[in-house]
């Protein structure tokens, strides 16, 4: 009804959040800021803070929609995974494993740490996105913690963790 009034030829409020109606406020320019500078420079875990409805899944959304080529990214939007699960979902959206495979979780580590490598020669991150990481288990936080420990050998410290979460 809305839509044909205002002559809207898509709806603007659905389940989903859609970065294409964002209003890029002074407070959204800064959050997607951080965002990509953190990406860029490789800084670790990047976490957004807020209440119900202020916005966290468009800021990751309009975040995916501006990353490069060179950024590879998994978004897991279901929370409520084993860390195995979240591994397998991470895998199938990088294109490392396809969703009939059956992977055990040293062969899923290590198939996306080879792939981090590759990505790293290339100049290129991997992210992987969480939204409703506050849902995560304790045990299942401190497995994706330990995927950032991935080392090469030209570097001590890996190439997405620079800085220790705080």
């Amino acid at each position: 009804m809305y839509c044909k009034f205002f002559g809207f030829v898509d709806k603007p409020f659905e389940v989903t959040p859609d970065p294409k109606f964002l209003y890029m406020t002074l407070g959204y320019q800064e959050i997607l800021s951080a965002l990509i500078y953190g990406i860029h420079e490789r800084r670790g875990f990047i976490a957004i803070v807020g209440e119900v409805g202020t916005g966290k899944t468009l800021m990751l959304n309009a975040l995916l929609d501006r990353l490069d080529r060179k950024q590879k990214a998994a978004f897991i939007f279901n929370s409520d995974l084993t860390f195995k699960q979240m591994l397998e979902m991470v895998l199938w959206d990088l294109g490392v494993a396809t969703p009939e495979e059956r992977i055990s979780k040293v062969n899923a580590i290590q198939r996306l740490n080879e792939f981090a490598i590759k990505q790293l020669e290339r100049d290129g991150n991997v992210i992987i996105i969480i939204d409703e990481a506050q849902n995560l288990s304790d045990k299942t936080m401190e497995n994706i913690r330990m995927l950032s420990n991935l080392e090469t050998p030209n570097t001590q410290t890996h190439p997405t963790h620079q800085t220790h979460p705080t």
